[in-house]
């Protein structure tokens, strides 16, 4: 019988009724010659059951013809093996309607060989239900073409695995567009690996939106560039967690930009490691609003560097709280300006520590404003170096009050210059006790004006040695009143 039908010339062959042709068995069908199968007419191809088209050779299917192939009914499809659906050459691929696409079985697409999934046209990619997306190896993903993807629906794109998702190539990645990156699941997105995320462009990152940002690992957030980030609108930074915008690397923070600094919550402030904090240059620094500078932490500002410092703005300075200032070192503090000095608060002034005030250039004293100077405490002044306090000039030394006076140290008065003890009012005068007058130098007491000399208690004039009142001159003695000589 096989013998027989296949002495049938093509054109007997091309006769056959729909009930002869399926009554032949798998073997008389694959007896017939390649002549043979493209006599076939498509009625004649869509009779065969789906056990005669499941028993084609491949040989038998490689002689389909296009047209005979776009007539195979979904049945007869779908009861193809996967070898015999792999034989099929990519003309025959490209035949398949978008009905029978969607008709093939998860198992067969799984079974497609690169190859095949390769010549899968545009139209045909988008009939792929989502089950056959998810269907798909990673091996046949991987031959999909930026023109492939491009046409997946959303629900196609959320269809992908998280491993076929971390087997996306960078070039893969960039060819979604906005509308498919943004229906990336956070489970898909989280599946990125750093390589990727690394490979991302602006127009890539900009795609996300903040819930997938925040969705991001910090491993992920650890990968993005500096490119990436200058990339992000400041509602998407401001979708960063504290954690995540800890963990951006330097370059990638320093890449942020006026609005993008700006859109940092105090949060994500608190966030920053202090490597981070170190790494700012002038123009992060100076970006920052009074209200994250106030956010940072005293393990934060004392990562700020003296350039850092030496970049705040006027403003900035005085947002400091008064933890805060005390954390800085005496470097950092002393890196300040003029006009920086002259903007830290009589609170902040006040509130800063013993070590500090004792490492304040002659610089820095010089910069205080009368008001600044009074708001030292008693126990700031008595901390002050001596060159220190030598460095005030009579505008600042008219500040100081009583009480700061008296808090003065035997060593901070003995080392007083001349013209330091000349800018003390008759009033602070009369504040010094016995001890500290005894601590005056001859010299000192030489440049007395007799007005001074003359506010000295009778106390204060007991006190001075025969040393020290032999350096008075004729107008200080004859300053002298009856009350002090008595």
């Amino acid at each position: 019988a096989n013998a027989a039908v296949s002495a049938f010339d093509a054109t007997q062959v091309g006769a056959l009724t729909a009930t002869q042709m399926r009554a032949l068995t798998t073997t008389q069908l694959n007896a017939l010659t390649t002549a043979d199968v493209a006599e076939l007419s498509t009625a004649q191809i869509a009779a065969l059951s789906t056990t005669q088209a499941r028993g084609l050779s491949t040989t038998r299917i490689a002689d389909l013809l296009d047209t005979q192939v776009a007539a195979l009914a979904a049945t007869q499809l779908t009861a193809l093996t996967s070898t015999s659906l792999n034989s099929f050459a990519d003309t025959q691929i490209a035949a398949l309607t978008t009905t029978q696409i969607a008709a093939l079985t998860t198992a067969q697409v799984t079974a497609l060989n690169a190859t095949n999934v390769g010549a899968l046209t545009e139209t045909q990619v988008g009939a792929l239900t989502a089950s056959q997306v998810t269907a798909l190896t990673t091996t046949n993903l991987a031959t999909f073409g930026a023109t492939q993807l491009g046409v997946l629906s959303t629900t196609q794109v959320r269809a992908f695995s998280i491993t076929q998702v971390a087997a996306f190539g960078a070039t893969q990645l960039a060819a979604l567009d906005a509308t498919q990156a943004a229906s990336l699941t956070t489970a898909q997105v989280r599946a990125l690996t750093a390589t990727q995320i690394g490979a991302l462009d602006a127009t890539d990152i900009a795609e996300f939106s903040q819930t997938q940002l925040a969705s991001l690992t910090n491993t992920q957030v650890g990968a993005l560039t500096a490119t990436s980030v200058t990339a992000l609108a400041a509602t998407q930074i401001a979708a960063l967690t504290a954690t995540q915008v800890g963990r951006l690397t330097t370059a990638a923070l320093g890449a942020l930009d006026a609005t993008q600094s700006a859109a940092l919550t105090t949060t994500q402030i608190g966030g920053l490691s202090t490597t981070q904090i170190a790494a700012l240059d002038a123009t992060d620094v100076g970006d920052l609003t009074t209200t994250q500078l106030a956010a940072l932490t005293t393990q934060q500002v004392q990562a700020l560097t003296s350039t850092n410092m030496a970049s705040l703005n006027a403003t900035q300075v005085a947002a400091f709280a008064v933890t805060q200032l005390q954390a800085l070192s005496t470097t950092n503090l002393n890196a300040l300006d003029a006009a920086q000095t002259a903007a830290l608060t009589t609170t902040q002034v006040a509130g800063l520590t013993t070590t500090q005030v004792a490492g304040l250039a002659t610089t820095d004293i010089g910069e205080l404003g009368a008001a600044q100077v009074a708001a030292l405490t008693a126990t700031q002044v008595s901390r002050l170096a001596t060159d220190a306090l030598s460095a005030l000039d009579q505008t600042q030394a008219a500040a100081l009050t009583t009480t700061q006076v008296r808090a003065l140290t035997t060593t901070q008065l003995a080392a007083l210059q001349s013209t330091d003890v000349a800018e003390l009012s008759t009033t602070q005068l009369r504040e010094l006790n016995v001890t500290q007058v005894q601590a005056l130098t001859s010299t000192n007491l030489a440049l007395l004006a007799d007005t001074q000399v003359a506010a000295l208690t009778t106390t204060q004039v007991a006190a001075l040695s025969t040393t020290n009142l032999s350096a008075f001159g004729d107008p200080q003695i004859g300053a002298l009143t009856t009350t002090q000589i008595a």
